[in-house]
């Protein structure tokens, strides 16, 4: 919430100060301009990008994934732990991660050390783990996505991009 705040405290002054610099109150100075030349072309400035450490190709996608973030941290909020959490809509999702394990081993005096993540792709789809209870131990989470592999829904298994798909458990 912090580091979201700071991303939009940011975009409010660097709007504030070109709407005056435009008007002429205050100096364009190189960055003002550099911000201007960016929102003319629908990029996002380089500062906004700094701040937020979101790399988009253009200001409509970064500007809907701001306010994606943003409703999921204010419900979270409002409406305590959500049953799954976006994890790439997280600024710190490795520091979530932790967390989580910090938690089981708490709950379950064990050390955090003895602890390793075990991932199940849930066979539901549209959103359906998004309706259903929390797991007793662990997380739902949403928006995991591979590099380099691909997931074979069918076999239920990681596969290399190119191979043909596993052929089905019998």
């Amino acid at each position: 919430i912090d580091r979201l705040q700071k991303v939009l405290a940011i975009v409010r002054a660097t709007l504030s100060s070109l709407k005056l610099a435009i008007a002429g109150t205050i100096v364009m100075t190189p960055e003002l301009a550099n911000a201007l030349d960016a929102l003319f072309l629908t990029r996002v400035p380089e500062t906004w990008t700094k701040a937020s450490q979101l790399e988009t190709p253009n200001l409509g996608v970064w500007f809907s994934n701001i306010l994606q973030r943003a409703e999921h941290l204010t419900a979270w909020l409002r409406s305590g732990r959500p049953h799954c959490f976006w994890l790439t809509g997280l600024f710190n999702p490795q520091g979530f991660l932790t967390a989580v394990l910090q938690a089981h081993a708490r709950k379950h005096a064990v050390a955090v050390d003895a602890l390793r993540f075990v991932y199940r792709v849930r066979p539901e789809e549209d959103g359906a783990a998004l309706r259903g209870a929390p797991p007793a131990d662990g997380v739902l989470v949403d928006g995991m996505w591979l590099s380099g592999a691909r997931y074979d829904r069918e076999a239920r298994l990681l596969a290399a991009l190119g191979e043909p798909p596993a052929a089905p458990a019998t």
